[in-house]
């Protein structure tokens, strides 16, 4: 979603996000958060009418809200149902998901500082399907996920999502790598670089740069497709306009070399007093 609570400053009441792209296609997002910064409900209209509400009330009373699982280590497991899910977001957050066709469940451990560790999934017949893992370099605030062993299974366009047998049937060995993502964030634990892998051969490399509000001005990305090609690259700028609170109430983004540019307006509510907003 183009808007996110966590980045707005202020006792913001309601967003209105407006966007229109090159090709003409807009989108409006509403937004509406409670006095603490939570969001009560997120509404998307689309050009040709339609439209979609996710409300925080009925995620919290549904059956799918996930289950923490305390451990005497001092760390937990958290337990999800995503069996209505293709592609899961990992704990470690910057939108990073992976593919998790075939499976029921998550179940991911936590250690005692409460960082994630090993994610599980287990299909309807609770067999472990495939599985995340996670590593840290702290020195240079680094994190590596991904993904060893799974399921042979082909996606809607007939593309195989993961290392296979040469004979392209049954689960692959339990130890050959998948998708690889490695993310490298700055002292203020902002994402400045993404390179994704696929068993081993690198796919991808993006590098962000950010203003002194912490907001993207920069997105260049490196797409390594064919041994021994050039990669492909493009760059993203962004401009902003800012209101009083330090909001963006104007951002323009440009792509070369394509010259794609979208722009997104916002009209922003603040409650008429800045209340102390709990850690969330």
């Amino acid at each position: 979603m183009n808007t996110s609570s966590e980045s707005l400053r202020g006792a913001v009441r309601r967003v209105v996000t407006d966007t229109q792209q090159s090709d003409g296609r807009t989108r409006r997002e509403e937004l509406t958060l409670d006095v603490s910064g939570r969001t009560v409900s997120t509404t998307i209209r689309y050009e040709d009418g339609s439209e979609h509400t996710y409300s925080a009330q009925e995620e919290r009373t549904s059956a799918s809200r996930p289950k923490l699982e305390p451990l005497g280590s001092g760390g937990f497991v958290k337990v999800e149902n995503i069996r209505h899910l293709d592609a899961w977001e990992t704990p470690v957050g910057d939108s990073v998901a992976f593919g998790t066709h075939g499976a029921a469940q998550a179940r991911t451990l936590f250690d005692k500082e409460q960082r994630p560790i090993e994610t599980v999934f287990l299909n309807s017949e609770a067999e472990d399907i495939s599985r995340l893992y996670y590593q840290y370099a702290d020195d240079i605030n680094r994190i590596d996920i991904f993904e060893l062993g799974g399921f042979l299974y082909r996606d809607p366009d007939g593309i195989l999502r993961i290392n296979v047998r040469d004979d392209h049937s049954g689960p692959i060995a339990p130890e050959a790598e998948g998708f690889r993502v490695t993310l490298l964030h700055d002292a203020n634990n902002r994402l400045i670089e993404e390179t994704t892998s696929f068993g081993g051969v690198l796919g991808s490399r993006m590098t962000y740069s950010r203003n002194e509000l912490g907001d993207m001005i920069t997105c260049k990305s490196r797409l390594f497709r064919d041994e021994g090609a050039e990669p492909s690259e493009q760059t993203i700028v962004f401009e902003y306009k800012y209101d009083d609170k330090g909001n963006w109430v104007e951002k323009k983004c440009v792509s070369t070399p394509t010259s794609d540019d979208t722009i997104s307006r916002r009209q922003i509510e603040y409650y008429e007093s800045d209340p102390p907003r709990p850690d969330l």
